[in-house]
């Protein structure tokens, strides 16, 4: 069900780790953190996919919209993706 979405999460994993270890002597070190947190984030994402808990939002534990997930994969509620 979540094929599309996890490729995609796949992608940006690999981007996001070349980003970070082709720049780290000279990106600024904030730079360096929000593609941290953003790694971190697709990680958390592949994990939940991983072991069956993908798209249950944490706050209400209620399945979060195919459709919205698709938007934002790294969600964790669905309230995030209406402020993102």
């Amino acid at each position: 069900m979540y094929e599309s979405i996890r490729h995609e999460l796949l992608v940006m994993r690999d981007e996001l780790k070349q980003s970070l270890y082709r720049n780290t002597a000279s990106t600024n070190p904030q730079v360096r953190q929000y593609i941290q947190d953003d790694l971190d984030d697709v990680e958390r994402a592949l994990l939940k996919l991983e072991i069956g808990v993908f798209g249950v939002d944490e706050s209400t534990g209620a399945q979060i919209p195919y459709h919205k997930l698709s938007a934002l994969p790294t969600a964790r509620t669905e309230e995030e993706i209406m402020y993102h």
